[in-house]
């Protein structure tokens, strides 16, 4: 395991488009994605890891407190590890259009929230949207790609990276109502490289993986960047705290669209790296609601 405020890599795994980092107290694990290469991969502290294909590209993950729950382009599914075993949630082939479900968090109260993207990166079709009764209700609009989601540790502020503008924005937010106000600039991050996933330790900070800047940014509650830490990659795609003391900070980076001489100098492009940090993040919740199974007949409902 690396020093404090030094970056490694873990072991040999190497994603095309790695994301979603999760940290399994219960497994003492790491879960992720490759987003490209559809795949979702376990891996252990010294760096073991075993990777699991699947037919669709998927976006991100959540915890649930006995599977995984995984947001795909246009659903939502669950992945029991102990059974090896797939269920649907939701899908829908009709109801978001030109736009497709990107990253994912869970709120203090255990709702999924997902950010929406265009699927050709032109357009600000993307929405932010909360699953209400298993099934998504837009509470904002106008994102070409929305991103990374994190939550205050008094619970009262929700963020909600928007890469295509290099902006993090902040809403208030209410355990019940959901978002009780309109968004408010909390960071405009400046280049090389635009934010991507993010997460948030008990100071308040929010970590955001600055995508072709080869950094992970620490941003204060005013919206000031603290500190930096540099990767030897460029791209740097999300972050999540864990280990026994969540004073890890795993980073998942990407090696697509990367040419060979760059791929040459970056030989740990597409690995996951972990960092020591000073202030443990904060813990991750699990998803608790329950989603009706929309695209069938059935009235079947799963957790």
């Amino acid at each position: 395991m690396p020093g404090t405020g030094y970056a490694e890599p873990l072991g040999e795994l190497r994603c095309d488009l790695g994301e979603s980092p999760i940290w399994d107290e219960r497994r003492s694990c790491l879960w992720g994605i490759d987003v490209t290469a559809p795949a979702i991969w376990r891996m252990t502290l010294d760096g073991r890891h075993h990777s699991i294909p699947i037919e669709r590209p998927i976006g991100a993950l959540a915890l649930s407190p006995k599977a995984l729950v995984c947001v795909q382009r246009n659903q939502i599914r669950s992945y029991d590890p102990e059974e090896n075993a797939f269920a649907d949630l939701w899908r829908d082939d009709v109801f978001l259009g030109d736009q497709r479900f990107n990253d994912a968090g869970v709120d203090p109260a255990g709702a999924l929230w997902v950010g929406g993207m265009d699927r050709r990166v032109q357009a600000p079709l993307g929405s932010l949207f909360r699953f209400e009764g298993g099934v998504p209700a837009a509470f904002d609009a106008g994102f070409v790609l929305g991103n990374g989601l994190a939550w205050s540790p008094d619970a009262r502020t929700q963020y909600f990276v928007d890469t295509y503008r290099s902006t993090v924005w902040r809403y208030p937010w209410a355990r019940e109502e959901g978002l009780v106000g309109p968004r408010t600039l909390h960071a405009r991050t400046e280049g090389p490289g635009h934010p991507d996933g993010c997460a948030i330790d008990e100071a308040g900070c929010l970590w955001v993986a600055m995508a072709g800047g080869g950094r992970i940014d620490r941003i204060d509650p005013s919206g000031r960047v603290a500190e930096s830490i540099r990767l030897p990659v460029s791209k740097p795609t999300s972050c999540a705290f864990g280990d026994a003391d969540r004073r890890t900070l795993f980073i998942t980076t990407a090696r697509m669209g990367l040419g060979e001489a760059t791929l040459h100098d970056e030989p740990g492009a597409g690995a996951v790296f972990a960092v020591r940090v000073t202030t443990p993040g904060l813990a991750q919740p699990f998803v608790t609601q329950s989603f009706t199974l929309s695209f069938t007949q059935s009235s079947q409902e799963c957790k």
